[in-house]
């Protein structure tokens, strides 16, 4: 039986962010040097999380309401880089959802932060494989 729905993760499944996520990070040691500025290995752990782990993880040791403007923040600039330079996507992407997109609607769903998956698909240019 055919699929006529096929739904997708986006990071870690269509692509990489984790660059983005570090030179976010270095952007906001530059304007908060009391933050942490971990290695790239380790924010590449981090892809998938929702906003509140994010907040934890990297801003878990400041007080909740300063922790949630850090993390608006980073998130926001996130999304800046990669608007700015794109993403990793992955090997074959492209031309695995285009075929795809042939006999089925795809569709993206993601816990990513407001304006993320937008900006994936603009940089990408897959915004007509998704509906």
């Amino acid at each position: 039986m055919p699929y006529k729905h096929i739904l997708f993760d986006l990071d870690g499944t269509l692509w990489s962010s984790a660059k983005n996520v570090h030179n976010a990070l270095v952007k906001m040691k530059e304007l908060h040097p009391e933050i942490r500025l971990l290695p790239l290995e380790i924010t590449q752990t981090t892809m998938g999380y929702s906003e509140k782990q994010t907040q934890d993880f990297y801003f878990g040791e400041f007080d909740d309401e300063k922790g949630k403007a850090l993390c608006k923040e980073f998130l926001a600039k996130i999304t800046e880089d990669i608007i700015e330079v794109g993403a990793e996507l992955y090997e074959n992407t492209y031309s695995t959802l285009k075929k795809l997109k042939e006999n089925n609607r795809l569709f993206i769903v993601s816990n990513c932060g407001h304006g993320f998956v937008e900006a994936f698909m603009k940089q990408s240019n897959t915004e007509g494989f998704f509906v």
